[in-house]
């Protein structure tokens, strides 16, 4: 009986590292020779990668060639990243001022509500039901696709008037965003009908790891081109001539702090404990010798009370540290030391800035109400709680982290069910976390600024959805091997096993053991109400709140 029960269970083959090549796009052994002739890896000795990860496989399974027609655009400033682009035939057009000209093309109310109708009448009465017809690999062989943007018809006109760069054969762009996985800092349209190699996040990744002449490559072009183009954007360096950029990148030092890989450990380390496990980037009491500008990554903010130190504040990519000091200092009414002290989140990448290079470019051209993003007012004991709470815990690396008013909140589930009846019965979230007073932050994903569970993905089967900047997981592309879900600092992503459409499990065809899949929430990205969640709460206590929104955040805590 047990065995004839057993047929009846629907088998697939467990998926892979290597089943699913990067848009489905098939590299042929001609691509590979193709690819291996640009300069970008003609330097690259085949001997220093390990038999199991071929540079070869690399390139077949996380590279692909897309070619694109004169005008379209290729990547659009703002958007978050997952690959580089190197260009095989050809040119490019990098546009370093952002003029708006180029917009995404988004999907249309109507076919979000085609969506969202579509899964209202498939809705399924069993938990995870999965369409098995969705694993089955389709394969492109011509590796076009289509720009998810609008195509510029005049660019010459654009040309004409904005500051541009035109990247050629063998150059690369792309690289910065891929690598720290912020958004891009500028937009890049075909300035020809051009073929250009894409390779994901994936394969950077393991080239990096085994081709030292890569490694050493993106980080000499990050410091020649890509810093002072990024600093120019930034509101603090905007108006600075082009031989004051080039001082600041050329005398200032980029240095990292932290722990890559702090993620793994944060849950371990105690709340008591977390302040001294950060590593200090600059200290109270040091001379006011630089100003300290954040790349990627978060620092906090701190100044001395009693035998310790508290919170104040925190900094984020395209903040500084130290400004308002420095020019406290070159009024008069400083001390020539620093008052706080800075330490390093996660991970942290800062610009070092001589304190020589800001008092000649920088200070004479700012009034003082915009000298610091940190606080200039300490917060109150309430507050200071608070605050403690969000950087301890690391939220504020939220995006659409959600709140739940602990006063309001009366456990009728409406939330849990919402989200439930949204996805295959089975809520993307759990109506629980962590609390201070009357405020929890629930375990739901929180759309991270810096989102750790795509780095160890080994498919790519976690990105950003690029019409909504939310983080989700292709199901197609999961294989279930828990990175993800071991990877993120606040377990809010859940390993399920998935079920046919009867209701049965699915197993792996050689081991007979269930078949599993990542799942977390996606913000009901397809749906044109937003988050269910929030819509069902019938008592507003429930908020999806971006973290770095302060000014927002403060007053729905207070309100």
């Amino acid at each position: 009986m047990a065995g004839e029960a057993l047929t009846s269970y629907s088998k697939i083959p467990r998926p892979t590292r290597w089943d699913r090549a990067f848009g489905n796009a098939e590299m042929s052994d001609d691509d590979i020779a193709l690819i291996m002739q640009q300069p970008f890896f003609d330097q690259i000795g085949e001997a220093t990668f390990p038999a199991q990860m071929l540079l070869e496989d690399i390139l077949r399974h996380d590279s692909r060639i897309v070619r694109y027609a004169q005008g379209d655009v290729i990547i659009r400033h703002g958007d978050y990243g997952n690959s580089l682009f190197a260009v095989i035939e050809g040119s490019v057009r990098v546009l370093l001022e952002n003029s708006g000209d180029v917009r995404r093309r988004r999907p249309g109310q109507g076919r979000r509500w085609a969506r969202a109708f579509g899964s209202l009448l498939q809705s399924r009465s069993r938990v995870e039901n999965r369409d098995l017809t969705r694993y089955e690999i389709q394969t492109n062989r011509d590796g076009a696709r289509r720009s998810t943007y609008t195509k510029i018809r005049d660019l010459d006109s654009i040309v004409a008037k904005s500051k541009t760069v035109e990247l050629g054969q063998g150059e690369i762009f792309g690289e910065i965003a891929a690598l720290t996985r912020q958004a891009r800092s500028a937009d890049v349209v075909a300035d020809t009908d051009v073929s250009v190699l894409e390779i994901r996040w994936q394969g950077i990744r393991d080239i990096r790891r085994f081709a030292k002449p890569v490694r050493d490559q993106l980080n000499n072009r990050y410091r020649e081109l890509t810093l002072a183009n990024t600093l120019a954007r930034e509101p603090l360096f905007s108006g600075l001539s082009e031989e004051a950029l080039a001082a600041i990148t050329q005398q200032s030092l980029i240095e990292t702090y932290g722990e890559e890989d702090w993620y793994l450990r944060l849950q371990k380390v105690e709340l008591s404990n977390r302040l001294g496990q950060e590593p200090p980037i600059v200290s109270v009491g040091h001379q006011l010798d630089d100003v300290i500008y954040v790349l990627s990554g978060f620092g906090r903010v701190t100044e001395p009370v009693e035998q310790g130190e508290r919170t104040i504040g925190y900094v984020r990519a395209g903040e500084v540290h130290g400004l308002r000091e420095l020019q406290d200092d070159h009024s008069g009414d400083g001390t020539g030391l620093r008052q706080t002290s800075l330490r390093a989140i996660g991970t942290v990448n800062v610009l070092r800035i001589p304190s020589s290079l800001v008092e000649q470019y920088i200070l004479p051209g700012m009034s003082r109400n915009r000298s610091s993003t940190q606080l200039k007012a300490r917060p109150g004991e309430d507050s200071q709680r608070r605050l403690d709470f969000i950087v301890d815990g690391r939220y504020m690396n939220g995006t659409a982290t959600m709140l739940i008013d602990l006063t309001r909140c009366t456990g009728c589930d409406d939330c849990v069910r919402a989200c439930a009846s949204t996805h295959d019965n089975n809520p993307r979230f759990i109506r629980h976390g962590n609390s201070e007073a009357d405020l929890m932050i629930t375990n739901a994903c929180m759309h991270c600024v810096d989102p750790v569970c795509l780095i160890g993905c080994p498919t790519g089967a976690i990105s950003r959805i690029e019409e909504t900047r939310t983080v989700a997981i292709n199901d197609a592309a999961c294989i279930g091997c828990q990175t993800c879900a071991n990877s993120c600092p606040y377990s809010n992503i859940r390993m399920v096993e998935i079920r046919d459409e009867s209701g049965q499990p699915v197993l792996d065809t050689d081991t007979n053991q269930p078949i599993i899949k990542a799942t977390k929430c996606d913000l009901c990205f397809d749906t044109p109400g937003g988050p269910a969640c929030e819509r069902a709460c019938p008592h507003d206590a429930l908020v999806r709140m971006d973290m770095q929104d302060s000014v927002s955040l403060l007053k729905w805590i207070e309100r």
